[in-house]
């Protein structure tokens, strides 16, 4: 007896091994709880985390104008009906701009854009919008927008200028990208 009790003395203790069971069942509560959280952020977007961006920046990336446009072929191409609009203001020439941007850092901001109708001949603006608001939807993003304005009908050399401003300002030197247009010309008015 004392043989058998000093070998089961010297041997050494024997490691618990992990079962597949285990395994199995602690894969299974990591399943129910990711699914739980997809779920409730699925119906709650709003709380979803957001990853936070050392900075901040916006840039106007592409800046498309196509002079001698008509109000009517820039419904078309935004797929708008004219519904009862005027020939007159249908057939009105302007210019078409594409504008294409892109964030970093501004999810869910609203930044207000503005653009302006430059007369290079004459000097000065001559028209201008700034009710425009762009809103970034991820910490990267990028988008485009569609707009027209007016052209005189004067024969005069134009440019457009285009900037974003920081989500709350509309003041002009706190701005995050400002970008003109090349120069085109304006119709000249019939004779």
């Amino acid at each position: 007896m004392t043989d058998r009790a000093s070998s089961t003395a010297a041997e050494p203790p024997r490691r618990r091994r992990l079962s597949f069971g285990l395994v199995g069942q602690v894969s299974a509560v990591i399943a129910v709880i990711s699914a739980g959280a997809s779920l409730y952020f699925l119906f709650r977007p709003d709380s979803k985390p957001r990853l936070r961006a050392d900075t901040i920046a916006a840039s106007v990336t592409r800046l498309d104008v196509e002079p001698g446009t008509t109000f009517r072929e820039y419904l078309v191409r935004k797929n708008v009906s004219a519904g009862a609009a005027e020939a007159a203001l249908l057939d009105r020439v302007g210019v078409m701009l594409t504008i294409q941007w892109a964030t970093t850092g501004l999810a869910d901001a609203s930044l207000p854009l503005r653009w302006e109708l430059i007369d290079e001949t004459a000097g000065g603006e001559v028209d201008q919008e700034q009710v425009r608001t762009l809103h970034p939807d991820r910490n990267e993003d990028t988008a485009g927008i569609l707009l027209w304005a007016a052209l005189p009908r004067n024969g005069h050399r134009f440019h457009v200028v285009v900037t974003v401003y920081r989500p709350g300002q509309r003041t002009p030197t706190v701005f995050l990208d400002r970008k003109p247009s090349l120069s085109f010309t304006a119709p000249a008015a019939a004779a």
